[in-house]
């Protein structure tokens, strides 16, 4: 698939989305990857990592039915895509420190998947991208750069441990970073993971998340 059809596709995936977002409850409000509109889709047309992220005021029904009215529409409309609805923001307000300790975490919970040629790039990238965000454009390599925003968007698949090293090299060595180094690297897995759990349970992220977070890398690793 060239990339004038792949955007085309993602043209499709993001109207189906809007969709299925109006038709079941207007009162959405879309977070995430689809709201900035740098969700991830493959150049098959077809396959995405990124899931659905909506907020919707308490209303008295369970968030998990809106979930699979979500779901259930966007299957009709052919895209099987995992939905989330909260009825808070858990992301809203998250300094640099605690958003690259959650995509730390977010690498830590899917490191089983990263046997996933496919998937490995997408996550690295993603990581890779939140880490970087804060730090001045010359501290990266423009071309590793777009690279990286190319596998995060799932137009290039060659994005590897190797090449996500070399894109944050430049920055200013802190403990997230040395620890997605070791973890990007295939070292010390567990150690990493005992270090996401324990500066998860002290850090400043919404209380829900940072419990739900925990839960399951501390499951992951049982």
């Amino acid at each position: 698939m060239n990339e004038q059809t792949w955007l085309n596709a993602r043209q499709n995936l993001n109207a189906a989305v809007q969709s299925a977002i109006q038709e079941t409850n207007p009162r959405f409000r879309l977070k995430g990857s689809f709201a900035r509109g740098d969700f991830h889709l493959l150049r098959d047309g077809i396959t995405t990592f990124s899931d659905i992220d909506l907020i919707l005021p308490d209303d008295g029904r369970d968030r998990h039915a809106w979930e699979a009215d979500v779901t259930r529409r966007m299957t009709t409309l052919g895209w099987p895509i995992r939905t989330s609805v909260q009825h808070f923001d858990t992301i809203g307000v998250v300094g640099a420190a605690d958003s690259q300790l959650l995509a730390l975490a977010e690498l830590v919970r899917f490191d089983a998947r990263r046997t996933e040629p496919f998937f490995d790039s997408y996550i690295l990238a993603k990581t890779c991208l939140t880490l970087l965000h804060a730090a001045p454009p010359k501290q990266a390599s423009p071309a590793l750069r777009r690279s990286a925003e190319l596998a995060r968007r799932g137009f290039s698949t060659a994005f590897d441990a190797a090449w996500s090293i070399r894109l944050l090299r430049d920055l200013p060595d802190t403990p997230t970073l040395a620890h997605f180094r070791e973890l990007a690297s295939g070292h010390d897995v567990e150690g990493v993971r005992a270090w996401t759990i324990d500066r998860l349970k002290h850090s400043t992220v919404h209380p829900w998340l940072r419990r739900r977070m925990t839960e399951i890398l501390e499951e992951a690793g049982s």
